[in-house]
């Protein structure tokens, strides 16, 4: 991993510490770079930016081909779908989020936007690093809890297009359950949601600005907005 790296954000463009090394490494080597430990290092790494290592590294497969995120890191091995289509196969060996619980479609988004293992962040809920694992502080808020966990990752985000940039989007989800009886926003009942309670913060490790997905009243707005 090479120790700078080049970055465009908001806040500009340049070359800065690459996200997840120290500023002081402990050995003098690894002032040019830190080594990746062959396939673990690849997995946690790269497992999230690819569909699928072995077929990167091997390089067969029609995975091999994708870009970056293809289908088959979402739905799964398309092959076994065919076969089961061709066969009558009753199950049809895909995953499919509109045939899905809530519970199963966090579940895939949060092998790539979650953390397994929450003690590896110290801090308190307002730790910006905690603004990395969408779905992971998406279980705290009380849409998540006062939904009875139905609230999903689908039902603000279309999987399939980049994320939308405009808070208007994301507050119209707002609206559709607040205005059918749950209770209104006493601030502003009809605009201003993500603002105020998914406030955008920038990141420095990450060097970007993200919301903070631990839907709630803030007692200030963040350091950075």
């Amino acid at each position: 991993m090479l120790r700078i790296s080049s970055y465009h954000s908001p806040k500009g463009s340049g070359l800065d510490l690459t996200s997840g090394l120290e500023p002081q490494p402990a050995d003098p080597w690894e002032f040019l770079g830190n080594a990746m430990i062959p396939r673990d290092g690849e997995r946690r790494c790269l497992g999230c930016h690819v569909t699928n290592l072995h077929a990167i590294e091997v390089q067969a497969g029609p995975e091999s081909a994708d870009h970056s995120i293809g289908c088959e890191a979402c739905h799964g091995p398309g092959g076994n779908h065919v076969l089961t289509r061709e066969t009558d196969f009753a199950d049809p060996a895909i995953v499919a989020p509109r045939n899905s619980s809530a519970k199963q479609v966090n579940q895939v988004c949060e092998r790539c936007h979650g953390l397994a293992h929450t003690g590896k962040v110290a801090g308190s809920v307002d730790d910006p690093a905690w603004l990395r694992f969408q779905s992971t502080t998406m279980y705290r808020s009380r849409c998540y809890t006062g939904s009875g966990e139905q609230l999903h990752c689908v039902t603000c985000h279309d999987p399939h297009r980049n994320a939308e940039t405009s808070p208007v989007s994301y507050e119209s989800r707002c609206l559709a359950c607040h205005d059918s009886g749950r209770t209104p926003c006493p601030v502003n009942p009809t605009s201003g949601c993500v603002e105020c309670h998914m406030p955008r913060v920038w990141v420095q490790a990450t060097h970007a600005f993200k919301s903070d997905h631990n839907i709630r009243v803030h007692a200030r707005r963040p350091a950075g907005k």
